[in-house]
């Protein structure tokens, strides 16, 4: 951008050719007084969404904490995003009043530089900014993180029936010994789905906070299998899932399971 024959640049290999605006001096004030201003409004609609998300997720982890790694890795994409956004709008708004306060008083050379990366770094801050507003409106959130953490796993190929055996197994014992003690009986007529935290709450003297943590981590990797469209599973996980069994068979003093 040039003085008098203000531009308004969206890349430097343009403006060393020509110019895509050119804008006079009140024109200038305007455009980033007005830039400023409307990026510092949608930051803060931006900030009370990502409050009202962040306290939606921890209900859901409330209701249903096989979620938790899933809840996890999008709170973590979220803050990363916040922090993009956050650095690109009190860049953009810094350098547009900074534009406003000297553009009448430095050589043209150095408000050229300063016109052109603030207006670089507007455009940045309001294209983050709706690249996080489709983000958090995105439905199929839970779906994608589901695919990241099958991206986690090894290469090497488990037994997804191997797998989903032993979990089977692991929620048949744990659903069938909360539904023992609900009963009060030795052995229940039917089994009744009981939600994961109710059974740690009744099973809190059998299962320490170490195995509760990783039945809590091999119910997400279920979730994740299951709601992937190509379901695949490590000979890790595979192996994760037979320990797990056989740590629970333990603390319930079970000797055979089928």
């Amino acid at each position: 951008m040039k003085r008098e024959k203000c531009t308004f640049d969206f890349s430097d290999y343009i403006y060393l050719f020509h110019p895509i605006l050119y804008l006079n001096e009140n024109q200038i004030l305007y455009l980033f007084s007005t830039s400023s201003q409307v990026i510092s409004a949608i930051f803060g609609l931006i900030i009370t969404a990502y409050i009202f998300l962040r306290n939606s997720l921890d209900r859901k982890l409330e209701e249903d904490e096989s979620l938790k790694e899933i809840i996890k890795l999008l709170k973590k994409e979220y803050y990363e995003s916040m922090i993009i956004i956050s650095s690109f709008s009190f860049s953009s708004i810094f350098l547009s009043l900074l534009v406003i306060s000297i553009e009448s008083n430095k050589p043209d050379s150095i408000i050229e530089v300063i016109i052109n990366l603030a207006g670089i770094l507007v455009v940045s801050s309001l294209m983050f900014l709706l690249k996080f507003t489709i983000q958090i409106l995105n439905p199929n959130s839970f779906n994608n993180i589901s695919e990241k953490l099958r991206k986690k796993y090894t290469n090497d190929k488990g037994s997804i029936e191997n797998f989903l055996k032993n979990f089977n197994q692991i929620n048949f014992i744990l659903q069938r010994h909360t539904n023992k003690v609900l009963c009060d009986k030795e052995i229940c007529e039917q089994l009744i789905k009981i939600p994961i935290k109710i059974i740690f709450e009744i099973a809190e003297n059998d299962i320490d906070n170490k195995l509760k943590e990783r039945i809590l981590k091999l119910i997400s990797l279920r979730n994740s299998l299951v709601n992937n469209i190509e379901p695949r599973i490590s000979k890790k996980d595979v192996k994760f899932s037979k320990k797990i069994l056989e740590d629970l068979k333990n603390a319930f003093n079970i000797k055979n399971e089928d």
